[in-house]
């Protein structure tokens, strides 16, 4: 089929070539097949289409399609500047976060730092009352990556902060749940059900995950995500702290009907492993590619999940869903599977899907989430992997 050189039927479509060292072996092209230049410029166009029907101030997203990384992005980095967006403008990605956190758990894991199988008491015992250990002493590190630890979906301190009694500083933002909070919400925390019987999602247990991974490794959080995220995949702009390369953060919307309402940015602290972490799709569709390898070659590193949760359907009412380490597994039938994460928060939203046996991944950020945002990225993954692929 005769091929064209990519650049030339779209300016704004770039592919970018992975640099990785560990993906030397990854198919890489300029070019693209003439009759999918068409396939994406349809779905480019539906996209845009969507965000003026919504007036969504920005999105950019990145696809994985054997091998080769194409971006695209729509609109500006804040509502009174002419910059556009691109695949190195940064997001928060919210609750996308918990893979992040699965991934340096899975690391931690496989270091001998943390068991699957222990209870998180093990590692609290001397943060906690006698009463709280007690308590908590059936949840397994195991229910906190599977999300059926017991633990409530959110703290107490969000409503604290949504009511507008945490402080904003206008250099660092706002500083949401200290240590002392998160252990004060410990020891006063009642299960909502057993550990270990029942699927409820749970931005508290993926705090409380992230926080056992600082005191195994005696390192913050932010230096957990440098050391085995940012740093060993050479993600350059993937960071905790919102005040660095705090030039390259979009501005976000608050998802209401105009979306003209700015966003203050915040600093997570100890939910930062639930929900705080920055990144872009250039970044994101790296790691993303580092992964549908290691599925696909059933290698035994920190970017494969070992193991997953089939409690997951409770949520969504399917058997063929499982959760573990901050990913979905959707079964779809024998011959193949996709993994998924979204996220929202702060006006911002995110969503995440690749499929090994597919070799397709695709990632979705935006400035201002809302209804509208979920099924959009849901419909274009499938119509890359059905009219794509």
């Amino acid at each position: 089929m005769k091929k064209i050189i990519f650049i030339l039927f779209s300016l704004l479509l770039t592919i970018s070539s992975c640099k990785n060292k560990k993906t030397a072996d990854t198919i890489t092209s300029e070019e693209i097949e003439e009759s999918d230049s068409n396939k994406y410029n349809k779905i480019f166009s539906k996209i845009e289409d969507v965000l003026k029907e919504n007036n969504v101030p920005s999105l950019s997203i990145g696809i994985v399609n054997n091998g080769n990384h194409i971006y695209k992005s729509f609109g500006v980095t804040n509502r009174n500047s002419s910059i556009k967006v691109d695949e190195k403008s940064v997001y928060q990605i919210a609750s996308l976060s918990k893979m992040m956190t699965g991934i340096i758990a899975n690391n931690s894991i496989l270091e001998g730092k943390i068991n699957l199988n222990e209870p998180i008491t093990k590692y609290l015992s001397d943060k906690l009352s006698k009463k709280a250990i007690e308590r908590l002493s059936e949840v397994k590190i195991s229910d906190l990556l599977y999300h059926t630890s017991g633990l409530p979906r959110d703290p107490i301190y969000r409503e604290a902060r949504e009511n507008g009694a945490v402080k904003f500083d206008s250099v660092k933002g706002i500083t949401y749940m200290s240590e002392e909070d998160l252990i004060q919400e410990l020891n006063e925390v009642s299960l909502e059900n057993i550990a270990g019987n029942k699927y409820e999602y749970s931005n508290l247990g993926y705090s409380v995950l992230g926080y056992i991974l600082e005191l195994v490794n005696n390192k913050d959080f932010e230096q957990l995500v440098e050391e085995y995220i940012s740093n060993k995949y050479e993600l350059k702009y993937t960071f905790v702290n919102p005040t660095q390369y705090k030039n390259k953060i979009v501005t976000s919307y608050k998802d209401d009907g105009d979306r003209t309402i700015e966003q203050k940015k915040f600093n997570f602290g100890k939910q930062t492993s639930a929900s705080g972490i920055y990144s872009n799709v250039e970044d994101l569709t790296l790691l993303m590619e580092l992964q549908i390898k290691s599925f696909r070659s059933q290698a035994k590193n920190s970017l494969v999940p070992a193991s997953f949760s089939n409690k997951a359907y409770t949520r969504r009412q399917k058997e063929n869903i499982a959760y573990g380490f901050g990913l979905f597994r959707f079964s779809q039938n024998k011959d193949w599977t996709f993994y998924q994460h979204d996220g929202d928060a702060d006006g911002f939203s995110s969503d995440y899907y690749f499929s090994p046996e597919k070799n397709i991944g695709l990632v979705f950020l935006s400035s201002s989430g809302g209804n509208w945002f979920g099924p959009l990225a849901n419909e274009i993954f499938f119509e890359i992997v059905n009219d794509i692929k």
